[in-house]
């Protein structure tokens, strides 16, 4: 009982005492309490008899191959009881921290590697570039072409936002950046790159090497499409992907959101809002005001988050000023008397019913947009053919014909007003009144909702 051995295995540790206590010829011939008590307390004072025992051995001698991993345990626990038998913790070495923050290794950053980099800023003599794991890149300006008589400053060549393809020159692991060339004769000559952990005992032939490098360019490739983790604490957040953001709010109410990463980078995040079963709208949150230089700084939240033309200081705002009147509102719709469920050709059907019953009235209801998620319909027959208009939902309220109304009732007796008023081109795009723009159809396949975020 002073052991950490669970009481499920009490018997098998009997077992193993008294077979390595018999095995040392001092045992006897009993099998009462007294004679395993004493079995185990000669193991324990003689713990060389459990370090030779060989337990795969033992295990398959004695019909218990489905419990080597508890042996094991035993034989640990009885050498030594509350032993930690893990890994004594050793600080990471520079590089070690380095790639531990970057998210980069050895064959993913290397001098001569090729890399897509993104212009952030633009100076004289040289532009701070964006690579894709959100480390930072210095082209000089005597590294950016081969002729520089017609270059005075490289910003008449570069622009904020321009994409260019590098090597890298060198890499300063304590600054977390690295030095780019973009040099024509560099991009042609293999001067900088560098193979690395070849085995010097096996000579591989060197025509493989592209497929290698194709394979890394592959991983590169796939990588995109997912996320760099965030160090965000909010009870709202995860670091998860799109797809696993559907698979969390789909079991949760209408109106369940959170927020996770973007695959754009780490200056913007998603909201994910689940708006009915099966439709899910994706917003974009852009943040401000990050250290470029410090690559925990990108990793973190930033101190301003941007939606459209709002602008919020933490994610607990934009709870409070977004998310919260956005879902009342979606909610008020849901529970509507006219709202109707289904798809936009089942609800012409259920209103083309209604029509035949009721002849002499105009016929509406509202429902989901699932091919825009955050926009709702609005269908009526005045005489024999379906109408259909959009419905933006936002925190303000409901925006319809270029109008914006705090609730239902509201947009309602205006529709009924002005049932009849002209729209043509006055009509705005499904775009430009919903609040929460999906990137995905539901005609390309999957849920509603944006996968690309």
């Amino acid at each position: 009982d002073d052991t950490r051995i669970h009481p499920e295995s009490y018997i098998l540790a009997q077992e193993l005492a008294k077979d390595v206590y018999d095995e040392d010829g001092t045992g006897d011939a009993y099998d009462d309490d007294d004679a395993l008590e004493m079995a185990i307390e000669h193991v324990r004072d003689r713990p060389s008899y459990l370090k030779n025992l060989d337990v795969e051995e033992y295990a398959s001698g004695n019909n218990r191959q489905d419990k080597i991993e508890t042996l094991y345990d035993i034989k640990r626990e009885l050498i030594q009881g509350f032993q930690d038998w893990r890994k004594q913790y050793e600080e990471p070495s520079p590089d070690e921290e380095f790639y531990m923050i970057s998210g980069e290794t050895e064959e993913t950053l290397a001098e001569g590697k090729m890399v897509q980099v993104t212009v952030r800023r633009v100076q004289a003599q040289r532009a701070i570039c964006g690579l894709e794991s959100g480390m930072t890149g210095i082209l000089m300006k005597e590294d950016y072409a081969d002729d520089l008589r017609d270059i005075i400053e490289l910003s008449d060549r570069l622009h904020e936002g321009d994409m260019l393809t590098c090597k890298i020159k060198s890499i300063q692991k304590n600054r977390y950046q690295v030095f780019l060339v973009c040099k024509e004769s560099e991009m042609r000559s293999d001067r900088l790159h560098h193979n690395h952990n070849f085995d010097p005992y096996y000579h591989e032939d060197r025509s493989s090497l592209p497929n290698e490098q194709d394979k890394i360019r592959k991983e590169r490739e796939r990588s995109k499409k997912h996320f760099k983790p965030r160090m965000i604490v909010h009870p709202r957040f995860q670091n998860i992907t799109t797809d696993e953001a559907i698979e969390f709010l789909s079991d949760k109410d209408p109106g369940e959101s959170i927020f996770r990463p973007n695959s754009k980078g780490p200056s913007y995040l998603t909201l994910t809002l689940k708006i009915h079963d099966g439709v899910y709208a994706h917003k974009e949150i852009i943040e401000g005001g990050k250290e470029l230089k410090d690559i925990t700084s990108l990793l973190r939240i930033g101190k301003t988050l941007k939606i459209g033309e709002d602008t919020f200081e933490d994610l607990d705002e934009v709870m409070d000023r977004y998310v919260d009147p956005l879902v009342t509102h979606l909610r008020a719709m849901l529970n509507y008397r006219k709202f109707r469920t289904g798809l936009k050709t089942e609800v012409d059907e259920l209103l083309k019913t209604e029509k035949e019953e009721n002849p002499m009235r105009i016929v509406y209801s509202f429902g989901i947009c699932h091919e825009h998620p955050g926009t709702f319909v609005l269908t009526y027959i005045r005489s024999t053919n379906p109408h259909h208009e959009y419905i933006g939902l936002y925190p303000k309220g409901f925006r319809f014909r270029k109008k914006m109304f705090e609730d239902i009732d509201r947009l309602v007796a205006y529709f009924q007003r002005h049932i009849d008023d002209p729209q043509n081109d006055s009509a705005p795009s499904i775009r430009s009144v919903a609040a929460m723009v999906p990137m995905r159809s539901p005609s390309t396949g999957g849920s509603s909702g944006a996968s690309g975020a």
